[in-house]
């Protein structure tokens, strides 16, 4: 057969420069890979097998999503900081004065960021988590020393012996209210 016409694969023309331009952008937009899948004409599945067998695309959608993770953790930084841009709102009031006027004031009201705390704590448990998350695990290389094994049994001791003391008292008022009854 001679002029046989080879056919090209659809995920051949997602390989070419402008295609995968386009692909790093829609994911820096934060399209999600299902989102993308669509935009392609294809299913997610076929998206993700793509992203595995061909380099090309698996590095424009890293690239496009590394700088969607940046532009959001600039944008955290700055809410942290309480640095961003200054916002400016105008607000306009109407009300009729006492002749029956109508009135209007027109005021521009600018507001400077604050330093937001959950931004604060969130970025700081992200970025240093030995010192700032909630919870800190304690490894030991060797077992307990003989001196805090016996701080805890005596501090077990204790807990027993406050206890039944409670409990005695318990007793005793349970006694003294049923002998005022009678």
């Amino acid at each position: 057969m001679a002029g046989k016409s080879k056919r090209r694969n659809y995920y051949e023309t997602w390989l070419e420069p402008e295609k995968l331009a386009q692909l790093a952008y829609w994911r820096s937009q934060g399209m999600t890979i299902e989102d993308i899948a669509k935009n392609v004409g294809v299913a997610p599945t076929t998206l993700y097998d793509w992203q595995n067998k061909y380099a090309d695309i698996s590095n424009a959608l890293k690239i496009g999503l590394n700088e969607a993770v940046s532009l959001v953790a600039g944008e955290m930084f700055q809410k942290a900081l309480g640095t961003g841009k200054p916002k400016t709102t105008v607000r306009k009031r109407i009300w009729v004065d006492e002749s029956g006027e109508r009135r209007e004031f027109v005021e521009e009201v600018t507001e400077q960021p604050v330093p937001d705390l959950a931004a604060q704590i969130f970025w700081l448990k992200n970025r240093a988590p030995n010192e700032w998350r909630d919870e800190k695990y304690i490894t030991r290389e060797s077992p307990l020393p003989e001196q805090l094994d016996d701080y805890i049994t005596y501090i077990d001791k204790r807990r027993a012996e406050r206890a039944a003391e409670a409990e005695a008292i318990e007793v005793e008022d349970a006694d003294s209210n049923s002998s005022t009854e009678a």
